[in-house]
Parts: C-alpha cells; sequence; structure tokens
C-alpha cells in the first residue's frame, strides 16, 4: 500500500484495489491452509478488515513496517508453503507481497525516500543489493535468490523450494518496470 502511494491502513482498506488485494490474500489464500472451522476463520477476517477500516485509529504503514522480514517470515511464510503443498501452485499474493516487501526495501521509488527500519543485516543486504541492481550489476533475480537463500532467517534456503524464486522475481520485475498500482492490477 506505502508503494502505492499511501500512508496509512485506513487509506490502504478504502483503496479497492489494496482492500480487494487483503480480501484475497485472507480468504484465499492463507484461510485455506488453517485447520479450524471455516466460519471461524471468515468471521475473523471480517473483524480484522473491520479494525483496518476504523477511521478514529491511525496506523502509519511505514510503522507498520517496522521489521518486515520477520513479520513476512512469521506471518506468510507458513501459509505461503502450506498452499503451495496443498495445491502444488505458489499463491499469487502471498508471493506479490514478497516481492512488494523486496521492492519496498529499496527505501526510495520515484525520487522520494523513506526510512527503513529492520535488523542490520537486513538493511545492509538491501542497500548493496539495491545499489548494484541500479548499476547493472545484479539482477532482480539475483536479489530474489540473495533474500530467499537465507537459511538463517528463514528456517530453510528458500531457493529449494522448486519454482518459488521465478515467481517472486516475475513479481519483482513487474512492480519495477510498471510500479505498484499497474502490477498490482495485473494480479489475478
Amino acid at each position: 500500500a506505502f508503494l502505492a502511494g499511501l500512508e496509512s491502513v485506513g487509506e490502504a482498506m478504502a483503496d479497492p484495489a489494496i482492500a480487494g488485494f487483503v480480501d484475497n490474500l485472507l480468504r484465499h489464500e492463507v484461510i485455506p491452509t488453517l485447520d479450524l472451522p471455516a466460519d471461524e476463520l471468515h468471521a475473523f477476517a471480517d473483524a480484522v478488515q473491520r479494525r483496518f477500516r476504523n477511521p478514529f485509529i491511525r496506523h502509519a504503514l511505514l510503522s507498520i513496517a517496522l521489521n518486515g522480514m520477520t513479520k513476512f517470515r512469521t506471518r506468510l511464510l507458513t501459509p505461503l508453503l502450506a498452499a503451495h503443498q496443498q495445491t502444488g501452485n505458489w499463491p499469487t499474493h502471498i508471493t506479490f507481497a514478497l516481492a512488494a516487501l523486496i521492492a519496498f526495501y529499496r527505501g526510495e521509488s520515484a525520487g522520494k525516500s523513506w526510512p527503513l527500519q529492520d535488523e542490520p543485516q537486513w538493511l545492509q543486504h538491501y542497500a548493496d543489493a539495491w545499489k548494484a541492481l541500479d548499476a547493472d550489476q545484479l539482477s532482480p533475480q539475483q536479489l530474489v535468490h540473495g533474500v530467499l537463500s537465507d537459511a538463517q532467517h528463514w528456517g530453510e534456503d528458500l531457493t529449494r523450494q522448486p519454482g518459488l524464486a521465478t515467481v517472486v522475481t516475475q513479481h519483482l520485475q513487474n512492480i519495477i518496470a510498471h510500479g505498484m498500482r499497474e502490477a498490482l492490477s495485473q494480479l489475478r
């Protein structure tokens, strides 16, 4: 949402494209991987989305992005792997979210920069990787490989998951080439 030009969770949830993305990710990619009654899970998803839409609470997206790498690992890695195990396909919205996180860690877009807050090794990794990419010394595929291969962070080398790096790289290339809004509009 931040890369789409929004500043807060409320703005994101008022944006049809972002709200639709969140709803699809929750209902079609996360909920099916959980072993709880579907009606309870959908009620929980409804409650979360209502809370996100609360106009009296301003959750700044940059504040929420604090330690985004760890948050992705703890909140979305298990559903990502479970969805692939269940369907044989990589979930579109979760893999796109990972690519968007990698793009976010560039720390700038269209002349606008923002502070990044995470573990020092991730901040250095991304600073070096994006600088090398900008100098044509690194490809988006290599950047994604460098992120996914960190077994210490992920608990395993995710480049060994067949096709995952390719899917994330395709999303990242689309975000780089077309911007977040256009890349988001191309999701199925």
